[in-house]
């Protein structure tokens, strides 16, 4: 007996498919490791959440004991507890809906047995169409003047690759092929059926990770965007921006500090451009990452050197040295006499205390805004544009 479950999700995005088994216990839940993995939006799902056990002609159903239960035509089921299956059964775990059937084979009397029709040999209608589809390929790869043609070709059998159910058939049409084209093309292997990375079940998943990857890196590139205006005193922004389209087609406008994550998601996978264009335009959301790096890398730089020649600067206009060198070219008023402070050590040094004392005073007092402009600013933007500056692999030591 062969079990056709036909699976629907309802929650964006939503997805449908039709998984035939012939199997005695069929698992259900989020578990990879199950005959049937349902992975959504929502972790209602329990690793193992229920199961369906052949009975000799007919199917059964037994929650096993799941966090969010299971329904059967909209009743819910008692836990452990088997419950008859039959065709159009509806059961609904959480976001999924999956409508059951089964096939039984049935034997015909000799009685009944009508001999078939005389049909053309197997496969020659199927054989035909694929050797024209394949004729339109060879045809379209020869006129193509790109210079990343083969890239393209094989990108594209890739990606249709990834969504086909191949068996012994696909072998026996690589080997025909092998034969009459010489030795195979570096193609990429066809990739392995698994399960867990089954992109029915996990593409709400990636499509969340990618969501968050690009809010991150717009909201870095705009925050880049507004430290080097407003903190390095740029008028227009570093931020690479994106090479000009030569297609024919007028493109719309796009900037990195401008943007927002769904404009960039759209920029980066719109359908309608060519590979080459695809292509520059990664090229130069990776240039943008690695100068988000060095940014990065150059605040820390800044921070070092405003930090460092910041306080020596602070300690310098504090320095008691200076000010006992001030008031030796000074002169004290005795009666008629002028002596200089110098002559008087006490004296000079009550001043120099006096001194100290005024300008601290005064460094208490300031806005600690015109303590940072006047004293850490300047080494500090120093040290971030010669940290941004330097060319990569480039020895410091040798600056």
């Amino acid at each position: 007996m062969r079990v056709r479950l036909k699976v629907l999700k309802d929650t964006p995005p939503c997805w449908e498919h039709v998984f035939e088994m012939d199997k005695d216990i069929i698992l259900i839940g989020r578990d990879p490791k199950n005959e049937l993995q349902l992975e959504g939006t929502s972790s209602g799902v329990s690793r193992q959440h229920t199961k369906l056990v052949r009975h000799g002609d007919s199917y059964v159903i037994m929650d096993l004991e799941s966090r969010n239960g299971t329904l059967l035509n909209d009743k819910k089921l008692n836990p452990m507890v088997e419950h008859a299956l039959h065709n159009g059964d509806l059961i609904h775990i959480c976001e999924f809906v999956i409508e059951f059937s089964a096939e039984q084979l049935e034997v015909k009397p000799e009685a009944d047995f009508i001999p078939e029709p005389e049909h053309s040999p197997p496969f020659a209608e199927e054989s035909q169409k694929l050797m024209a589809a394949l004729d339109q390929i060879c045809q379209r790869f020869e006129r193509e003047e790109s210079s990343l043609k083969e890239e393209a070709l094989q990108g594209a059998l890739s990606h249709s690759l990834e969504r086909a159910t191949l068996n012994k058939a696909a072998e026996i049409l690589s080997q025909v092929l092998q034969s009459k084209t010489g030795p195979p093309a570096s193609f990429p292997a066809p990739p392995q059926k698994d399960r867990g990375l089954d992109i029915s079940s996990n593409y709400d998943r990636v499509e969340r990770a990618i969501a968050v990857l690009l809010d991150f890196f717009v909201k870095m590139i705009q925050a880049l965007d507004e430290f080097e205006i407003f903190f390095l005193d740029k008028t227009m922004t570093s931020i690479i921006v994106p090479p000009k389209s030569k297609s024919s087609k007028p493109a719309k406008s796009f900037s990195f500090g401008k943007c927002t994550a769904n404009e960039l998601k759209e920029y980066l996978f719109d359908p309608e451009i060519s590979l080459p264009e695809a292509q520059k335009r990664i090229n130069c959301v990776q240039a943008n990452a690695e100068k988000l790096m060095m940014h990065q890398i150059s605040l820390l730089a800044g921070y070092k050197a405003g930090v460092t020649e910041g306080t020596q600067r602070l300690l310098q206009k504090m320095n008691p040295q200076k000010f006992r060198q001030k008031f030796e070219e000074k002169t004290l008023k005795l009666g008629p006499f002028r002596l200089r402070y110098s002559l008087i050590p006490l004296l000079a040094t009550l001043q120099v205390v006096k001194e100290f004392s005024r300008i601290h005073q005064e460094l208490i007092q300031e806005d600690p805004a015109k303590i940072e402009r006047d004293y850490f600013h300047k080494p500090y933007k120093s040290g971030y544009e010669k940290s941004i500056n330097k060319i990569p692999g480039r020895n410091p030591s040798s600056d």
